[in-house]
């Protein structure tokens, strides 16, 4: 079974407790206004992989070394079938390890549960809720305040729990370069206007950001 990726990144640690590998689906049916990664949207951008060769990429991470992995995009509930492989998959790999699978996702929990039973099944943890621009939030790895994390598993209940209402002083954020330069977390309400307007006074333009329409 094939999906379609944005982009994989390891190591990830503004997406979750601890180290985490990150999957990002290309794809979303959503399309929030305010959205960061306005980039993962359209189908057909991305690049199709096997379900298969993104365990075996993570496999090949020695397991003292990687606490979770974090699954986001796009929107991965929109791609239900590779999403279910995909985990299957990673839930195979992981055996009795205490590796954590965390899920975003712009649908409610509701919906998912009434839909995505067998996905959720094989979570540990689901970040559910469309991003509302208008609901701004200090919570670590949540953008608007109506997200919430919700713990599926034994695993998660022990881990997250400490998240739950946790409001750093900074938010996580790391940066990423390959072809393009890209952030990697969950900004806050003009962070990224600060941002442009502090490289603007070295000289550095931004162009063509995923956050601007």
């Amino acid at each position: 079974m094939k999906v379609e990726i944005n982009k994989l990144h390891y190591p990830v640690t503004a997406l979750g407790p601890g180290r985490r590998f990150g999957i990002w689906f290309q794809g979303c049916s959503i399309g929030c206004a305010g959205c960061l990664s306005r980039d993962t949207w359209r189908s057909g951008r991305g690049r199709s992989m096997q379900a298969s060769s993104i365990a075996e990429r993570i496999a090949g991470i020695p397991r003292r070394e990687l606490d979770g992995i974090t699954i986001s995009g796009g929107e991965p509930f929109d791609q239900p079938e590779g999403l279910f492989t995909l985990l299957s998959e990673l839930s195979e790999w992981r055996g009795d390890d205490d590796i954590d699978l965390l899920a975003y996702s712009g649908y409610s929990l509701e919906r998912l549960r009434s839909r995505h039973r067998q996905a959720l099944q094989l979570l540990d943890a689901v970040i559910p809720g469309s991003y509302q621009r208008g609901k701004p939030t200090r919570r670590i790895w949540r953008g608007s305040a109506n997200q919430e994390i919700v713990a599926l598993s034994a695993l998660a209940r022990e881990r997250y729990p400490d998240y739950y209402a946790y409001e750093p002083e900074r938010p996580p954020i790391q940066v990423a370069v390959d072809e393009s330069i890209w952030l990697i977390g969950v900004p806050r309400e003009g962070d990224l206007l600060r941002l442009e307007q502090l490289v603007q006074v070295d000289g550095i333009e931004i162009v063509g950001p995923s956050w601007r329409p």
